[in-house]
């Protein structure tokens, strides 16, 4: 999955996520315009300068969501979202080690939007250190038995009993 087609689809959650890159949304519009791809979402997206202004940009993310059908979510049921979207794509093999960083980036808000409730993110913290470790060292400590070889095959296995324990929230 390219870089810009990661970003729309986080972009119905992008209230949820803290420094959201509005400069990729930007990008992302003006690919599918250079494509021929345009609507009246997408070509205002496009018109936008870097650095985007979060302030500026808003209504017209609103406008292209609103164009699409898209309800743009916010608070615990954008993050709920957020982390089921994280946990789909790892099973889908996209771009696991990101998805792993985004996760691990949660983890610190998991407080703030599960109103103080333990959501499983702990492991894909863990997962974080260990891929660093062994990417950086060849060893872990963080995660028993993980290796370079394995370690995305754990991580669908604790998305996949994420999912099972937290999905329907």
């Amino acid at each position: 999955m390219d870089e810009h087609k990661y970003v729309i689809n986080l972009l119905p959650y992008h209230l949820a996520i803290k420094d959201f890159d509005y400069n990729a949304v930007v990008d992302w519009a003006t690919d599918r315009v250079s494509k021929g791809h345009e609507t009246e979402g997408i070509l205002m997206l496009a018109t936008f300068s870097k650095p985007v202004s979060t302030y500026e940009i808003k209504p017209y993310i609103r406008a292209y969501l609103r164009e699409q059908k898209l309800e743009e979510v916010e608070g615990e049921l954008a993050f709920f979202a957020l982390i089921r979207y994280y946990m789909y794509e790892i099973l889908d093999g996209r771009e696991i080690r990101k998805v792993i960083k985004g996760l691990y980036d949660l983890y610190f808000h998991e407080e703030q939007f599960g109103q103080g409730k333990d959501l499983g993110l702990v492991e894909f913290y863990l997962l974080q250190h260990a891929w660093d470790d062994l990417q950086f060292a060849q060893l872990t400590y963080y995660y028993e038995n993980a290796t370079l070889e394995n370690i995305s095959s754990i991580c669908k296995e604790k998305a996949q009993e994420w999912l099972e324990k937290y999905g329907e929230k």
